[in-house]
This record gives C-alpha cells, structure tokens and sequence, in this order.
C-alpha cells in the first residue's frame, strides 16, 4: 500500500483479496495507522467451484449459491463485485480463455449488485465469457482478450462497459518465467499476443478503457503501476489517451466524481514527476512529489518508484 502511494496513485481499485483483507487495509489507512492509497475494495472473488483463483475466493454454483455469495461480500462491506467469469493464466489446471460461470450465474450476481448499488468487474478472457459479461450489463471487464475478431468492443462502447486491459500482467510473468511453474509461462505465452491484439482492437472500436496493471501477480509488483501505461502507449495508445485512462479514465470507471483531474471542487490528488510523461512515459516512474487530499507525502515517505 505505501509503495502504491509513493508511486503516486492515491486511488487504487482492488479485485480480489484472500479473507477481504483489502477492507481491512483500507480501513487502517482510513484511520491514519498506516500509508496507502484509497481502496475500492472487492475483497473476495467471486468462482464457479475450481475455478480462476478459487483459492482466495467464494466458490459458489447456480444462481442460488450466487446471489448469497454477492449478498454475503455486500455485507462485508465490499464496494464492487469481483466475478471469476472465465479461466485464467495463473490457476493450476486452468486454460486461459474458457468460459466458466454461466450467464445465468452472472446475470444474477450483477442484478443482485446493481440493487445495492455495487459495480461488478469480471475477469474474463475470451469471447464466450466476455460476451455473456457484456449482455449481462457487467461494469467492466478485466483483461479481455482471445477477443480481437469480435464485434464486443462496440458493444462495449455502447453499454458503457468499461475495459481494463492489464496489458503488463502477462509480459511481466514472461520476464518472470524461471520462478514460476512451465504450466502458468505455456499459459501466458498462448496468451499474450491475443491479449495485445484484442487491445488494438478495443482500440479501433472506441470501447472505454481504464488503466489497471494487475499488481501483485509474478514480476508485477506494486508501486510500478505506471508500466501498465508504458504497454498501452507501446500497443498504439496516444500518451495522452493513456494518461487520461490512468486519472480521468479511472475515476469514471470507479463512479468518483471528486478524483481523476486537476480542478475545483476536486480533491488535490497530485503527481509531480521529473519529465514529461507525454513525450517520455518513464518519467512517470521518477517522482518528485505526490500529495494525496491535499496532504504532501513528506520526504521519508517518497522514493522513486
């Protein structure tokens, strides 16, 4: 959480935590006993029994055992819904790509969240799951590739269903393939290409795009959250467009009117950095200072990222 900050980003969107430990974090950052960002917090996901991340999350089958798993996270106070809509790269025996939670089962997880007034993301990989996503009125969608000869992307344009491509995630567990198991590299291999294919997509689709990087998997650490923006800039984002994604872009995605730009009434959540992001991306990871709510991190808490 201190790393995310020093780094500059002062909101940070959760998708999954083992245990909802991501609203305990939030809650004492909120009370001040430690450094961090504002958590939008999912804490756990939501997966079919055996399915994507199935270790940290609520395993839940039918739409019964659904609706009571989204009920239970809202109880917990979760602000968004995390579904587990398709396979993914890092779970043992899973395949990237292959639908797993019916559309049933995410129709009615979204109805359930959207009375309560929680947003839904969905890690979706494919065009089957993304797909039942989208119909099903989901908020955005995680990752979104395998995507790239599809008509989704306007649809998405015009729900709005918002897309976070996490483009660093897989090219980061390459650049980390001798700690991890062959199975999860095959699978990021397969994957990676898809992925930025779908994006340029997106791209030409005019689809809605939020930054998010996908912190924490292998190789992606926190705090180096501005490389998502270099891989988007690197896929035929302007730089622009990609910062506008990272602030802008970001706060709509989450429905935070008061984050995102520089203006009145905004909370002065603030990045300086030594160099211009728009002609040099990497500046981003040279910062000079970050002020959160108005509040200047101090020296001791500032560190290049």
């Amino acid at each position: 959480a201190a790393a995310t900050l020093r780094a500059g980003v002062t909101t940070v969107r959760c998708v999954g935590t083992p245990a909802n430990v991501d609203l305990v974090l939030w809650d004492a950052i909120a009370q001040g006993r430690i450094a961090g960002p504002r958590i939008v917090a999912a804490g756990r996901p939501i997966a079919m029994t055996g399915g994507h991340a199935h270790a940290m999350a609520i395993e839940a089958d039918g739409v019964d055992a659904v609706i009571a798993a989204v009920r239970s996270q809202i109880k917990a106070r979760v602000d968004v819904i995390k579904l587990m809509v398709t396979g993914g790269v890092l779970t043992p025996g899973g395949k990237p790509g292959t639908p797993q939670m019916l559309p049933e089962e995410i129709a009615v997880a979204i109805t359930v969240a959207h009375r309560a007034n929680r947003r839904v993301c969905g890690h979706a990989e494919g065009a089957e799951g993304v797909r039942d996503a989208i119909l099903a009125g989901i908020d955005s969608i995680e990752h979104g590739f395998f995507v790239a000869d599809d008509p989704l992307f306007a649809a998405m344009r015009e729900g709005p269903t918002w897309l976070v491509p996490t483009l660093v995630a897989y090219a980061a567990i390459l650049d980390a393939r001798d700690a991890l198991p062959p199975e999860a590299v095959v699978n990021a291999e397969l994957a990676i290409e898809r992925h930025r294919e779908s994006f340029r997509h997106a791209l030409a689709a005019e689809a809605p795009i939020a930054m998010g990087s996908d912190a924490g998997t292998p190789g992606n650490p926190h705090g180096a959250n501005w490389r998502e923006v270099a891989h988007m800039i690197g896929q035929g984002m302007s730089p622009a467009a990609a910062l506008i994604a990272a602030t802008r872009g970001g706060a709509a995605l989450l429905g935070l009117a008061d984050v995102g730009a520089i203006a009145p009434e905004m909370r002065a959540d603030l990045l300086l950095v030594a160099g211009n992001p728009l002609a040099e991306v990497s500046s981003l990871g040279v910062v000079r200072e970050v002020w959160s709510g108005g509040r200047r991190l101090p020296a001791a808490e500032r560190t290049d990222a």
